[in-house]
């Protein structure tokens, strides 16, 4: 049902789009916000001109509220959130979603084993957008991991 979501929801960028961000705003945690933010990350990789149909504004604050609600690193919403803020950050700064991949920096401090693609693209994404100030917390939980913590290898601690 997922992937039948995703295709509709693609093909009709211009209707589905705002409907997407405002489910993302009302439940940032829930896992249907992960299926909206793939769907804005499907539309920026493979829709030419995809941009077109997404409110910049809205759409980053509502990838930045998933990520920032997620309770963990390893939460499914956090996944198509941060690709598609990693994405979009190679065309133009995005400043609103720093906060938020800075503070999903931190959270990875305190998992054993988190996504190290994830932590490699929000670092990436914070670097892109000149915030690479936000990553001092992050560096400074790092120090105190083990030298294989996928975080301490993503910061290049």
């Amino acid at each position: 049902m997922a992937e039948s979501f995703l295709h509709y929801a693609e093909a009709f960028p211009a209707v589905s789009v705002p409907v997407l961000i405002q489910r993302m705003k009302r439940l940032p945690a829930a896992w249907t916000s992960q299926l909206c933010a793939a769907v804005i990350s499907e539309i920026l990789a493979y829709e030419p001109d995809g941009r077109r149909y997404i409110e910049r504004d809205a759409a980053v604050d509502a990838l930045a509220g998933t990520i920032a609600a997620a309770s963990r690193v390893q939460s499914p919403v956090v996944g198509s959130a941060v690709r598609a803020l990693h994405a979009w950050a190679e065309r133009e700064p995005l400043l609103k979603a720093g906060p938020a991949l800075a503070g999903l920096l931190v959270k990875a401090a305190e998992e054993p084993s988190p996504n190290d693609d994830l932590i490699r693209r929000a670092r990436e994404t914070l670097e892109a957008n000149g915030q690479s100030d936000l990553l001092a917390p992050a560096r400074e939980r790092a120090k105190s991991l083990p030298a294989d913590h996928p975080l301490r290898v993503a910061l290049g601690l």
